[in-house]
């Protein structure tokens, strides 16, 4: 298997996880650092982006 094909899948399994989760969470508090943690933890904006649009969905 190659490993950064499974690092790509891993990543995307526990971004579909953590959205699940954040869908779940109602306080926003909660959820601005949840998402500032991701963003930190994957150093991506991408992520970031990704789920200030879910939290716009939700809110």
């Amino acid at each position: 298997m190659n490993e950064k094909n499974f690092g790509t899948k891993l990543e995307l399994s526990n971004t579909i996880v953590l959205t699940k989760q954040f869908a779940q969470r109602e306080k926003r508090g909660v959820i601005v650092v949840n998402i500032i943690e991701w963003t930190v933890f994957t150093g991506s904006i991408s992520a970031m982006t990704m789920y200030f649009l879910i939290a716009l969905i939700f809110n």
